[in-house]
């Protein structure tokens, strides 16, 4: 491989990665971890796929590396990109490839720097996380809930007495009894002894 089309064929690697990074539906899916504990590597292995497969094949049309990269989204991350990015990142890598073919590299850079930024979404917080920060926030839910489960707790009674459902099962009423507001009462059954033979 000459010297100048191995200029090219990095250059358009790098290109897809920034191409890649800018999109904000594949970083998010690496970031959650939609593709596993291996995601990153998904994602760093999806940048050479994609080059590749525009080196081992002629003539790509944007839509055709469409379909491409939503069948890999969706096999490696288990996502279905539906927000039309998967067209604008095939038609941006497929004249970033024109481009990189006609060693046209200070015009890669200017289209490269048009990209939106490269995104790294927040990933949600754990629960170490969250205590962390009510702590340097100066709130301390330990001490409100103890408080608030006593304050509930007086106001608690136990009542021991057995339930009379034999007087409504030998009234011959049904022992569950539905109430006005949906919720239906169950009641104990009379139990039945077991005769051994």
């Amino acid at each position: 491989m000459s010297s100048s089309r191995l200029k090219s064929v990095e250059t358009f690697t790098e290109s897809v990665g920034r191409v890649f990074a800018s999109w904000a539906a594949l970083q998010m899916a690496i970031s959650h971890g939609f593709g596993g504990k291996h995601s990153a590597e998904k994602g760093e292995w999806m940048i050479s796929v994609t080059a590749d497969y525009f080196i081992q094949n002629a003539d790509i049309e944007y839509y055709e590396l469409e379909d491409f990269l939503a069948e890999l989204v969706s096999n490696e991350f288990d996502t279905i990109v539906e927000d039309d990015s998967l067209k604008f990142v095939a038609k941006t890598i497929c004249d970033l490839y024109a481009l990189c073919s006609r060693d046209n590299f200070e015009q890669v850079k200017i289209e490269l720097d048009k990209l939106p930024k490269p995104t790294s979404p927040q990933l949600p917080k754990g629960d170490g996380d969250r205590e962390r920060q009510e702590s340097e926030q100066g709130s301390d839910t330990s001490e409100e809930t103890p408080h608030g489960i006593e304050e509930n707790m007086e106001r608690v009674t136990i009542d021991d007495r057995p339930s009379d459902t034999t007087s409504s099962t030998a009234s011959g009423q049904d022992p569950v009894a539905a109430e006005d507001d949906g919720w239906c009462v169950v009641g104990k059954s009379k139990n039945k002894k077991m005769k051994h033979v």
